[in-house]
């Protein structure tokens, strides 16, 4: 009668409609209006402040929700997608929601998204792994994590250069290697002018959750 009795306080506790469960998912839809909320108000005004186009841009949006960021104690990462949308990740959570060009913002649930650490090994190979655990590896330079990075490129006399951490060493890589599952927001000019890179092997690239795969391989001949 006990075990009986134990069991059924356990399934109340813990069931799929059990109080744990429901004060879980009360606490996630709680958090989500919260992010939905700072979303709306920095929407607002970034296409006010916009010069008075009311055009909602990536660099706008991220200017206000970094003043919002001081209050909240989360970064927050816009990444421009395609056709005008962008995608808002906030980095805690892990959330992500897509913002369209009229700013109605659409809920992406939970994006596993992973770390990143980049190395430069001394074979020359540009070594991408979801763990800075890469003992087995000679690494000769460490590029950090690169989660939720994303990386335009900037012209310099007359010559566009990708601001990735490792462009001023891309003549020294030869092979790029994805080491482990590595899921990123978005992998902008990650390889662009790495021209002597004659060997590439993205088998462990995740792209489910990718929003832009913009010129990843301009400038490789």
């Amino acid at each position: 009668m006990l075990l009986i009795l134990a069991a059924a306080s356990i399934a109340t506790l813990t069931g799929e409609n059990g109080i744990l469960t429901r004060a879980s998912d009360a606490k996630i839809e709680t958090e989500k209006a919260t992010e939905e909320e700072i979303l709306k108000l920095a929407i607002i005004s970034a296409k006010i402040s916009n010069d008075g186009t009311q055009e909602l841009t990536s660099s706008k949006l991220q200017e206000e929700l970094d003043k919002q960021n001081q209050n909240i104690q989360e970064k927050v990462t816009v990444v421009d997608a395609r056709y005008g949308i962008l995608e808002v990740i906030f980095e805690d959570s892990q959330r992500g929601y897509k913002i369209s060009e009229n700013g109605e913002i659409y809920d992406l649930s939970y994006i596993p998204y992973t770390d990143i650490y980049v190395y430069l090994c001394s074979d020359g190979t540009l070594l991408f792994s979801n763990s800075e655990n890469v003992s087995e590896k000679n690494i000769e330079k460490s590029y950090g994590n690169i989660k939720f990075q994303t990386f335009e490129e900037i012209q310099i006399d007359d010559i566009y250069t990708a601001q990735t951490p490792w462009i001023n060493d891309r003549e020294n890589i030869t092979s790029i290697e994805i080491l482990n599952n590595v899921v990123p927001v978005g992998n902008l000019n990650w390889f662009a002018g790495c021209y002597n890179a004659s060997n590439i092997d993205l088998t462990n690239l995740n792209t489910t959750y990718i929003v832009s795969m913009r010129d990843m391989f301009a400038r490789m001949s």
